[in-house]
């Protein structure tokens, strides 16, 4: 059969099912625009969760403690009072830290306390994450980078390594290198300024 014979042919049999022919054309166009839509969504995400971990580092975990829950029944009265829904939470404890570096492979386990607190400098007061860290285990974990000053080290006392947002913005007045502040109504000194990034530590505002 000649080209031309089959272009007829399909001419033909449009024109004599019209409806039903667009209906299947219009489900074939449907249906691989819809396939072609989830690629490109599924490829989209997976490039930004990898430039997220990216950030954070490719052989980085974070652990973090979990919860439980637990619900009581009843619909009433003393029973329900006795059982009434709770959440507990836990910390990960030193003897979690030692078990996690017995793992093969584990190289740094850097144990994370943090809380928000008050920082206050030269009279004015901001709340502000702060986190003790593992000096040597955070200088070998940590994918931020120093603008001035130094990371910390173990015989640091009293010694803390800020944000880029907090010494440039937080305050009135710029934080620098040797800069005194106070946290909670403790003096700590500024012995360095991470650089501003999107990630963890630069320009978020943590000490």
């Amino acid at each position: 059969m000649k080209l031309n014979d089959i272009i007829k042919l399909s001419m033909n049999s449009l024109s004599h099912r019209g409806l039903r022919s667009w209906l299947t054309i219009l489900g074939i166009v449907i249906g691989v625009a819809a396939v072609v839509s989830i690629i490109s969504i599924g490829s989209g995400t997976r490039q930004i969760i990898s430039s997220q971990l990216g950030g954070l580092g490719a052989d980085i975990i974070t652990i973090s403690p979990g919860f439980e829950r637990a619900f009581g029944g009843g619909f009433g009265g003393p029973e329900r009072e006795r059982r009434q829904a709770t959440t507990t939470t836990q910390n990960l404890t030193n003897r979690d830290i030692q078990i996690i570096k017995s793992v093969s492979g584990v190289q740094f386990v850097n144990g994370i306390i943090s809380d928000r607190l008050d920082v206050t400098y030269l009279g004015q007061s901001a709340s502000v994450s702060v986190q003790g860290v593992d000096p040597l285990a955070w200088r070998e974990i940590t994918t931020s980078e120093l603008e001035s000053g130094r990371y910390l080290t173990p015989s640091d006392e009293n010694a803390i390594v800020i944000g880029n947002r907090i010494a440039q913005d937080m305050f009135k007045k710029p934080l620098v290198i040797n800069t005194q502040i106070s946290i909670e109504g403790k003096t700590f000194s500024v012995v360095g300024i991470l650089k501003a990034s999107g990630g963890f530590g630069g320009g978020s505002d943590n000490t």
